[in-house]
């Protein structure tokens, strides 16, 4: 039923949205992000009463909100549409509480906190951040146009930030542009990391540049924010290829089927399928997940979504477990991503689209996913293209949409393409 009590608020990156959140949840009221004021769907669905256009902007703000234990709902937050329809998911205040007092005191996160919030706010990632920078009373910085290197390399050149947070795809665009930054990466004490896979390497390059920082790695889902934590400034090895261990009172195992299960106070009770609110939570509170996974001594690694696996001649392989290793091998940070295709013979053949910015052959990139499902027990000779396109689909968090690419495939061009 629609109440006054349900606000949308219109996704804007700008420090005025995160005030308008906050100023609503003040008052008790369920803050709904929209993609546009008419966007029919999300206002049909939460039962928004009422709609808030943020005004535009960027710049320092100095975010005012302080976490409530109670069990009222804050938010309904879409998920980012991967795959169909977003779905509604509901989360209360206790749980938005708990995620920022675990991660707060994970990081050490203090009043001096800074932070370039690299993410957009009006996603699960990005929000989390300012509620986090208004719990330790620090001070947020938001960019017009996104992430911005050169800009993040002049605020640390005039000691303006000391934290930084984003997803994988953006912390490998600064890495390939770490010239930039000089010395003034010594300054950064925070960065936390989220939403997509990173290689241990990536993540070992990553602590290189800044020696000096709290390096926090979360993995999570609009439904379980932030459900574990991976300190990459305090790991060595193998270890760093994981997504961490869960901290505080989140629980996660591996369910018979291979997903990820979560159970804590994050979880949301609610998941908005259809139009129909339900509680996708079993008999004992476990939310299973649509991620695949593995615990290894504590730590989980992610072996990508369930509904994305390549079934390659019988053999399961990860398209984001692919993707890391053919990024290794071909020893470039550009964008590339891999995807299911259908197979006459193998069932699922593997598509590997590249951008201007990998610099290989088509032959090269094709050697690279042979050897890497090789290591991975598939034989994939012959069931391996590769695609190239001016830029990958993503969500605006960054995640492939990897049925969009999926779609975007042209059969006719093949690995044997030696085209650079």
């Amino acid at each position: 039923m629609r109440t006054s009590a349900t606000v949308g608020i219109v996704a804007v990156n700008s420090p005025d949205f995160v005030a308008k959140v906050f100023d609503c949840m003040r008052r008790g009221e369920v803050v709904v992000p929209l993609r546009a004021p008419d966007d029919e769907y999300r206002t049909r669905t939460a039962g928004v009463g009422r709609v808030v256009v943020p005004e535009a902007g960027r710049g320092w703000f100095d975010p005012e909100h302080r976490p409530r234990e109670t069990d009222g709902v804050a938010q309904i937050l879409f998920t980012s549409g991967t795959e169909g329809e977003p779905k509604g998911v509901v989360t209360t205040h206790r749980a938005l509480a708990d995620v920022v007092a675990r991660l707060n005191d994970l990081m050490r996160v203090d009043a001096s906190i800074r932070e370039y919030v690299g993410v957009p706010v009006y996603h699960s990632f990005g929000f989390g951040r300012c509620r986090a920078i208004a719990a330790a009373q620090g001070r947020a910085f938001v960019p017009e146009h996104g992430f911005n290197p050169t800009e993040i390399a002049a605020l640390l050149e005039r000691n303006e930030i000391n934290a930084l947070s984003a997803v994988p795809s953006m912390w490998r665009l600064l890495l390939a542009s770490r010239g930039v930054l000089g010395d003034a990466t010594r300054r950064v004490r925070w960065i936390e990391i989220g939403s997509q896979q990173m290689s241990r390497q990536e993540k070992e390059s990553l602590r290189a540049l800044f020696p000096e920082a709290k390096i926090v790695e979360h993995y999570g889902l609009t439904e379980a924010s932030r459900s574990t934590f991976l300190e990459i400034d305090a790991l060595e090895g193998p270890l760093l290829a994981s997504v961490g261990r869960p901290y505080g009172r989140v629980e996660v195992r591996i369910g018979d089927d291979g997903r990820v299960l979560v159970r804590g106070p994050h979880v949301t009770p609610a998941v908005y399928v259809n139009g129909i609110a339900r509680d996708l939570r079993d008999e004992s509170g476990w939310y299973a997940t649509s991620d695949l996974g593995e615990i290894r001594d504590g730590f989980l690694y992610y072996l990508g979504r369930a509904d994305d696996i390549i079934n390659c001649g019988g053999v399961k392989l990860p398209p984001a477990t692919l993707e890391t290793r053919v990024r290794e091998l071909l020893g470039t940070e550009g964008e590339l991503a891999i995807c299911r295709v259908p197979n006459p013979v193998r069932g699922d053949g593997i598509l590997i689209v590249v951008t201007p910015a990998v610099e290989v052959s088509d032959a090269a990139a094709s050697q690279a996913a042979a050897i890497a499902a090789r290591e991975m027990g598939a034989s994939a000779g012959g069931a391996i293209r590769v695609q190239r396109v001016a830029q990958i689909p993503k969500t605006a968090t960054g995640k492939v949409q990897r049925r969009k690419l999926a779609e975007m495939f042209t059969p006719l061009r093949g690995a044997g393409d030696s085209r650079r």
